[in-house]
């Protein structure tokens, strides 16, 4: 839902590229659509620490 509000720079923070075949398929380009490909890496923690701090330098 944040991602709605304030669109994320998706590849600064999940390391995945937007829009690339396999996450341009019915992608509506919201965060959701990367969460399980971060949750199979185990890279949440990473995302969450990149989001916080890009949260933060943004104010």
């Amino acid at each position: 839902m944040a991602d709605t509000i304030d669109k994320m720079p998706y590849f600064l923070l999940t390391g995945i590229q937007n829009c690339i075949p396999t996450f341009c398929a019915d992608n509506l380009n919201n965060i959701e659509y990367y969460l399980n490909t971060i949750k199979e890496r185990k890279e949440i923690n990473a995302f969450s620490e990149k989001y916080r701090k890009w949260v933060k330098d943004r104010e």
